[in-house]
């Protein structure tokens, strides 16, 4: 351990000072274009991108790790966060996550994301939306409230001369707006990621521009009107085959509803709320209370929140069967759903609905690369790909609580170090107060 460490520190330091190769030897690759795993392997890391790969690698002159039988795959993709607050990145970091897509953006997050590619900041790859944009009938302030279509193609424009990586439609965005939306956004080249709108008819979210639908929950509450109906579900799931659209499930964040049900107020110690922002820990407390007050009126909700969360895992593994593509997205960041740690909770849920472990890892690795030009260059170990990596002490494919404490994660050929991603989870414990996290809402609101 101590030789690791050492090595380690060493690494770090030459790669801080500007020593951009690195020779990694006696490692295991996952390298997720198939289920196999490339045993005894060097991988050559150089300007920040995996330049060669092979069992025998001669290259006496370079910085080197020994991995000592360890295993490689690439750092994981959450397709589906709500970043609050910088110190979250770091949680992301130590759970393996290597690239986060925001789908609650402001204009903070593009300054964040700015910092992160200019190295100026430790974190995941951050790719963020728009503000969410619905429709008239919105009530909340954190939305942009869309009246027409005309408001919605100027809206489009604005956001992709902003800089913002997609754009995030709502639940009461209107048919005619959203149509004029999604349209434009095909005009200007830039991508729209659909939570389902209750104004739409669910079949018309599958069009060209949509690169993903959010929210296997709403497949219910949406497509289903609340009922648990598998023979209409069979006419949804070829909606999405013949259009080819990639879903994103986010069933961690439901499955808190049934935690707060099943578990009462011990949830309210949990180290997930602790890990949670400040500001969003006091919304999570008031979901609670709206939870807990409705199923004294109505006790009968326990059960159908447990039964409903068992269909969506029967929805998952139907639509994996169909060969529907799927991309992993936990909605990390609200109702008890902490940064990073939501990721293998939303992981076992895709094993638990049918689907093997190299195949719940394909939605957070390989799947996401082919949904954003962004990603394009990450989710498997290929010459030619970005260097986000995580080196883990057993086999995730037979042992997949091994992605919860990597080694080391690399990040475009930054390693850090256990040791260090140990720390940044300790600084994301109870951090803050949230203030900074109300006041960029409050001045969204204010000036959008």
């Amino acid at each position: 351990m101590a030789h690791m460490l050492t090595l380690l520190l060493s690494l770090t330091c030459a790669i801080l000072l500007g020593q951009s190769t690195l020779l990694i030897h006696n490692v295991h690759v996952i390298p997720m274009t198939s289920d196999t795993i490339w045993r005894n392997q060097m991988i050559l890391i150089q300007d920040g991108r995996i330049h060669e790969i092979g069992p025998h690698l001669h290259h006496s002159d370079l910085s080197s790790f020994d991995a000592k039988g360890q295993y490689l795959m690439p750092g994981l993709i959450d397709m589906h966060v709500h970043l609050q607050d910088k110190k979250e990145l770091g949680l992301y970091l130590a759970n393996g996550v290597t690239s986060i897509r925001n789908l609650q953006g402001l204009p903070w997050h593009l300054k964040i994301r700015k910092k992160i590619q200019n190295g100026n900041l430790s974190g995941p790859q951050l790719l963020t939306s728009s503000p969410q944009l619905s429709g008239p009938q919105e009530d909340d302030p954190t939305r942009i409230k869309l009246k027409s279509p005309k408001q919605a193609e100027k809206m489009v424009r604005k956001y992709k001369k902003q800089g913002y990586d997609c754009l995030k439609t709502y639940n009461k965005i209107p048919e005619e707006i959203f149509n004029a939306l999604v349209r434009t956004a095909r005009e200007e080249n830039i991508p729209v990621v659909a939570h389902p709108s209750f104004y739409i008819p669910y079949e018309n979210h599958f069009q060209d521009g949509v690169v993903t639908i959010e929210h296997t929950e709403d497949i219910v509450q949406q497509a289903l009107d609340h009922h648990l109906d598998s023979v209409k579900l069979s006419t949804v799931i070829t909606g999405f085959a013949r259009h080819g659209m990639t879903h994103c499930p986010t069933l961690s964040v439901y499955s808190r509803i049934d935690q707060i049900l099943t578990e009462g107020a011990s949830i309210l110690t949990s180290d997930e709320l602790a890990y949670l922002n400040h500001f969003f820990q006091q919304r999570s407390k008031k979901e609670f209370k709206g939870w807990t007050a409705y199923a004294q009126k109505k006790p009968e909700i326990k059960t159908q929140i447990a039964t409903q969360q068992q269909f969506h895992l029967y929805i998952l593994g139907q639509m994996y069967k169909a060969g529907i593509p799927i991309v992993c997205g936990t909605d990390a960041g609200i109702l008890f759903n902490p940064a990073g740690f939501s990721m293998h909770d939303e992981l076992a849920f895709y094993r638990e609905a049918g689907m093997s472990s190299f195949e719940a890892l394909k939605t957070a690795t390989i799947n996401p690369s082919g949904v954003h030009p962004e990603l394009a260059d990450l989710g498997s170990i290929e010459p030619g790909k970005k260097a986000n990596l995580l080196l883990l002490a057993d086999n995730p494919l037979k042992h997949p609580s091994t992605l919860r404490n990597p080694r080391f994660v690399m990040v475009e050929g930054k390693m850090i170090e256990r040791e260090e991603l140990t720390e940044m989870k300790e600084k994301a414990y109870q951090h803050g107060s949230g203030f900074g996290t109300f006041m960029r809402f409050g001045w969204f609101i204010l000036t959008k």
